[in-house]
């Protein structure tokens, strides 16, 4: 048999190899071709026992053979031009895999490389719902096979091995494919077990192509939003018959192999010439499927049927190449979700044509609309802010004064909470799930941001933003007159941050007023003030560059891959966020959120956020909107914008905010964990922060639920929002090094660190925005029984979500002021719980809004 077959004319490589069991040897002649051999250690005189030789790889100088000793696979490298492959051979499909072998890119900017995969995200929580950190969940796949895991490199077999969870309790599992098999994946925590079959969904979709009506109007959409034809227009109508007749059987088969039932023969289905008859396999030559489908791919004239063969009740595959007749059974799922490729072969359909088509359809255009609305929102929102930093400044001393003078009165806040209602009996973790509507689909965007964040580069140089001194010095000056204040505050609530998770809300509300205690507010006054006079010489020129043109490895390639070439940090970030609110929205409503209409170009386009906030209030507001008159003078004709855009809206903005903090769990975890801050993740870090304060206090401002209503309370709390976004963009900047001349003025500084200081104040601007939580958490107290549901259950959870993202910005203070490692690491872990838990209230106030939406 060796010596007469014609793929053995020519050899120029041969290599053989003995195991315990069985003998292969491997080829390569003078056409280029790759090919081998094996049959067991005690038939190698039997010409029939060897396997027959077919061409498996093609346009090959050199190969490197081996078997893997762990699983019998079958293994080579091959080279071919300037191309290095991995080929290999499951032994229980026989299905070749083919790895491209790639060095790492020259630099950051070199394009990456793009491929087809089935992406699964695993997610792990405990009974609380909170995300279980780092816990340990054994995978194992049932045929060998290659995967990225948590952007990390592994080989699964059939032998489970431990992979522990992120900072977001989950798993992005990503296998590369070419066709439509993948792999079967078992996942176990070592009490329940949880099955994950790729290729089901797939070939249920082709399974539903069963006539030639639905093959012709299948579509493939492009990220632009045009769209193609699956299958040419000038395939008989005779071959769509039976290509979408074969598609059936193809979905029939898939489900009867899971249940290795054999049946008797039923039909056979010939392709690409019309034929359906019953016949039995006969003598034809028996072959693995997969090497048979590797010679098919560089093979000219064949014809394919499928056979339903009598004796196993399997579907046969059979060739007809020249004067020879192949057959492979088809007995386990992953062969025949691989056949389905020749099926669309037939009718002049490539495979990589068909991936496209089973691809999620993101429906980027949708996206990009829901991306261009928050990005507005959020600039016009901020660009607002920066313009009444002069009136802050100039009302600062008579208002502040006046927010004392009430805080002192508050001597009845209650000992105990009783007016929230049940809120006050449970930890913020009760209301929260942070694993709300994430899934390889939402996640796309983020889960590349996080693993190539690191690596963001500007375009071209960025233009100095000069830090004045004399402004700086009265700042740092203000700190040092009230620093052992401050250091008393961020060590007691340090303490704190540690066991809220085991507090009820009503219990955490009665040690941080006694923390607040004692004027505490009175010692913030001066600090404020000097951060005003420096963000008004600042906060222009930051804003500013805050739309240079940035590049993101694998980011910056999908961005051009859907029409956007060039883009900005706030880009990034609001898409990173429109794309799981689109999504969710479209599952939630059945529509999108903003449709192409004249109300959606005009949220895009409004350039004024007190216009606009006129226009979703009727023409009038009752939140205030500090302007040099102190008061709204421009009015607008009610109506301008329907209800149901200002429902997407909210939706958009807590969404949105509650996405990005679930980002910043790990983007600003590894942030933290940098020993300076002149780090390359420090801007992707702070962008995701600043962009989901922005995003959640301007809808808050837009949409109010139950607001706070003390007037200079009010006013302190906006002053305060402002003050932190832009200190977070300040910080992230080129400013933050100039920062670093600060010393000796708290002991909770860490030495010539512009980043620690950011942190310092960071936590400082805490306490003014604490006083109004309590304050609105009071406020709410008293309403009770006569608030107006669900305005009022969802300013509770916004408060509560205000708390526990207090606790976020003072673990990390603690930990990028500290050098021990471990206390670095527990306090972002500290961090990381509170940012989730943030995240999961936000989703919740979605939530009571729906429900109060479909009451009404």
């Amino acid at each position: 048999m060796v010596f007469k077959n014609e793929i053995f004319i020519g050899c120029t490589f041969l290599k053989a190899y003995q195991s315990d069991t069985s003998v292969f040897f491997w080829g390569l002649n003078q056409a280029n071709q790759v090919f081998y051999s094996t049959c067991p250690k005690n038939e190698i005189t039997k010409p029939s026992s060897w396997r027959y030789p077919l061409p498996i790889l093609t346009g090959v100088d050199l190969i490197s053979p081996y078997v893997n000793k762990e699983n019998q696979g079958n293994t080579f490298f091959a080279v071919g031009g300037d191309l290095l492959h991995k080929m290999y051979q499951s032994p229980s499909t026989s299905i070749w895999t083919s790895q491209q072998v790639t060095l790492p890119p020259p630099k950051t900017t070199t394009p990456a490389n793009s491929f087809s995969s089935y992406t699964t995200r695993i997610q792990i929580v405990d009974e609380n719902k909170l995300p279980k950190v780092n816990f340990e969940l054994k995978i194992s796949a049932e045929t060998r096979g290659t995967f990225i895991i948590n952007n990390l490199y592994y080989v699964l077999g059939t032998n489970p091995i431990p992979i522990n969870t992120d900072a977001h309790g989950s798993l992005t599992i990503i296998e590369s494919i070419g066709n439509i098999n993948g792999t079967k994946l078992t996942v176990t925590d070592g009490v329940t077990t949880v099955k994950i079959d790729p290729m089901k969904k797939p070939l249920n979709k082709v399974a539903s192509l069963n006539t030639p009506e639905k093959i012709k109007a299948a579509t493939i959409t492009k990220p632009d939003g045009s769209t193609s034809k699956l299958v040419s227009g000038d395939i008989p109508k005779s071959d769509l018959e039976l290509a979408a007749q074969t598609n059936q059987t193809l979905g029939n088969a898939y489900t009867e192999v899971a249940k290795k039932t054999p049946k008797p023969m039923e039909m056979a289905v010939y392709l690409p010439h019309p034929t359906v008859q019953l016949e039995s396999i006969g003598d034809k030559i028996a072959a693995d499927f997969g090497d048979l489908e590797k010679w098919l791919e560089h093979a000219v004239d064949f014809a394919v049927k499928f056979v339903k063969d009598a004796a196993s009740g399997f579907l046969s595959f059979v060739v007809e190449i020249g004067d020879k007749t192949f057959h492979a059974l088809l007995d386990c799922a992953e062969k025949i979700a691989s056949a389905a490729k020749w099926v669309f072969n037939a009718i002049k359909t490539a495979i990589k044509d068909v991936l496209k088509f089973l691809e999620f359809l993101f429906e980027w255009q949708d996206i990009i609309r829901t991306k261009k609305v928050m990005k507005n929102l959020f600039q016009i929102f901020l660009q607002h802010e920066v313009d009444q930093i002069e009136v802050f400044k100039k009302e600062m001393n008579a208002e502040f004064a006046k927010a004392i003078s009430a805080i002192n009165k508050w001597a009845d806040i209650p000992d105990n909470w009783d007016g929230l209602g049940k809120a006050a009996n449970q930890t913020p973790a009760s209301r929260s799930d942070s694993s709300s509507g994430k899934d390889s689909t939402t996640t796309y965007l983020s889960h590349h941001f996080q693993n190539n964040a690191k690596n963001t580069s500007h375009k071209k140089p960025q233009d100095p933003v000069n830090a004045p001194s004399d402004p700086m010095e009265v700042l740092f000056d203000a700190i040092k007159k009230e620093g052992q204040i401050f250091d008393q505050v961020i060590d007691e609530l340090e303490k704190l941050s540690s066991d809220f998770k085991d507090l009820d809300l009503g219990s955490f509300l009665k040690k941080l007023v006694a923390i607040l205690a004692d004027g505490v507010l009175e010692s913030v006054e001066n600090v404020l003030d000097a951060l005003l006079d420096l963000l008004y010489l600042l906060a222009k020129a930051s804003v500013k560059a805050l739309e240079a043109p940035i590049h993101i490895p694998v980011i910056s390639d999908i961005l051009e891959d859907i029409g956007i070439p060039e883009f900005s940090i706030v880009d990034i970030v609001t898409l990173i966020a429109a794309v799981p609110v689109t999504i969710g929205y479209k599952i939630a409503n059945n529509e999108t959120p903003f449709p192409k209409s004249e109300h959606t170009n005009y949220l895009i386009q409004v350039k004024d956020f007190k216009t606009l906030q006129n226009d979703l209030n009727g023409g009038s507001t009752n939140q205030t909107l500090f302007t040099n008159t102190m008061a709204l003078s421009e009015k607008s004709s009610s109506g301008v914008v329907p209800e149901r855009y200002k429902e997407a809206l909210y939706v958009m903005g807590h969404t949105g905010g509650a996405f990005l903090i679930f980002v910043s769990t790990i983007v600003t975890g590894f942030e933290a964990m940098e020993e300076t801050g002149q780090n390359p993740i420090a801007l992707p870090s702070a962008a995701v922060n600043f962009a989901a304060m922005g995003m959640v206090g301007g809808v808050n401002l837009l949409i109010p639920k139950d607001p706070l209503k003390q007037p200079e309370l009010v006013w302190i709390s906006r002053g305060t929002l402002v003050t932190v976004i832009l200190c977070k963009i300040l910080f992230s900047g080129p400013v933050q090094a100039k920062f670093g001349k600060a010393t000796g003025i708290m002991k909770n500084l860490k030495m010539k660190d512009g980043r620690a200081v950011g942190a310092i104040i960071n936590c400082i601007l805490i306490i003014p925005a604490l006083t109004c939580s309590i304050y609105h958490f009071y406020e709410l107290g008293k309403e009770g029984k006569s608030a107006v549901e669900p305005d009022h259950d969802d300013a509770i959870i916004d408060e509560t979500s205000n708390i526990t993202s207090y606790i976020q910005r003072i673990a990390y203070c603690v930990a990028v002021n500290n050098k021990n490692p471990e206390v670095k690491g527990v306090s972002v872990g500290v961090m990381s719980v509170a940012s989730l838990i943030t995240c999961g209230l936000q989703f919740a106030e979605i939530a009571v809004n729906a429900s109060g939406s479909n009451s009404n």
